[in-house]
């Protein structure tokens, strides 16, 4: 009997005790819910009075273009000084395989930078410039015309590489307008060729060491970043060919076959004047970007790996537009 009633009482406590834990549990259940709720609520009163600071913290960085490209262009851009584009330029490509050179200068204010800028380079298809304004040049002295007529031979297609003519028949007519037209848009190695053979490689190269390009050879098919880059500027200016010719050689260097580079990394309404250029390892893009303030940018590699180098490039080139932008 005595049995019985200790184990009424023990069970009676013991119902207590649970009882207290419940109801302290259920305690700290709401306070949890309550604090939960106030830092909700404190978080979407902070957001809804501070959206845009909150959404520019989320947002990662990025630049705006106007749909009028008349207007001055606006950039969230960091890169406020040419240091802050070589430590990111450095940042992207110190952990890739190869060399990269960059040579940067701005058509307005005439002011100039790089990486490597003086290291030579295979030039592959880039050197295809000089030969397309040498061609001019012998128009404006008389000494070759667009409307001249080429009849394709065997001995002069270059069976390698871009291009289309060398899988023409042979017989196949040309005026050497569109053997230009050929070699700025689609890089076609035999319309390169014989503009090349038409003007003669040797009064090629003496103008472009006349210029001061030692080391920009068709022979080697060599150049450098800053060589080239000069060259773009000079053509640019006008030096080079009269007005109504420059114009002829910017337009087949625009809208190419090849715009994954440089014009990859820009606004798509701002006009790009350039050439690509491909070797083994080897993955180039030199030219002029038409912004509000133009700037040339040339961009040379070596020992690189073709997937790594396609993906940067863009970036390298975003990076130059940015900081180009804040230079207004």
């Amino acid at each position: 009997m005595q049995l019985t009633r200790d184990k009424l009482l023990n069970n009676k406590i013991s119902n207590k005790q649970e009882d207290q834990t419940a109801k302290k549990r259920r305690r700290i259940i709401t306070s949890v819910i309550l604090i939960t709720s106030i830092l909700i609520s404190g978080i979407l009163w902070f957001r809804n009075k501070n959206s845009e600071w909150f959404e520019g913290f989320q947002e990662p960085l990025v630049y705006k273009v106007n749909k009028d490209s008349s207007k001055k262009q606006t950039s969230s851009s960091a890169f406020k000084n040419k240091d802050d584009v070589l430590q990111s330029i450095n940042l992207l490509t110190s952990e890739l395989r190869g060399e990269y050179g960059i040579y940067y200068f701005n058509l307005l204010k005439e002011t100039e930078f790089g990486i490597n800028e003086d290291s030579i380079f295979t030039a592959a298809s880039v050197n295809k410039v000089p030969i397309i304004v040498a061609f001019y040049q012998g128009v404006e002295r008389g000494e070759a015309k667009e409307e001249g007529e080429y009849i394709l031979q065997k001995i002069d297609i270059q069976d390698y590489g871009t291009g289309q003519m060398r899988y023409q028949t042979v017989g196949t007519k040309y005026s050497y307008g569109q053997l230009v037209e050929l070699s700025g848009k689609i890089s076609d190695n035999t319309a390169a060729y014989v503009l090349e053979k038409l003007i003669g490689r040797s009064k090629i190269q003496a103008n472009l060491e006349k210029l001061g390009f030692i080391n920009t050879s068709l022979t080697d098919n060599t150049t450098t970043p800053k060589e080239m880059g000069s060259f773009f500027v000079d053509l640019y200016k006008g030096s080079l060919l009269k007005e109504k010719n420059k114009e002829k050689i910017f337009s087949v260097l625009t809208d190419t076959e090849f715009e994954d580079r440089i014009p990859k990394g820009i606004p798509e309404n701002i006009k790009v004047a350039h050439k690509i250029g491909n070797e083994i390892q080897t993955y180039n893009d030199c030219g002029i970007v038409f912004a509000q303030n133009p700037y040339v940018l040339c961009v040379l590699t070596k020992g690189v790996a073709e997937n790594e180098v396609l993906d940067v490039f863009p970036k390298i080139s975003k990076i130059f537009w940015q900081y180009n932008e804040d230079q207004l």
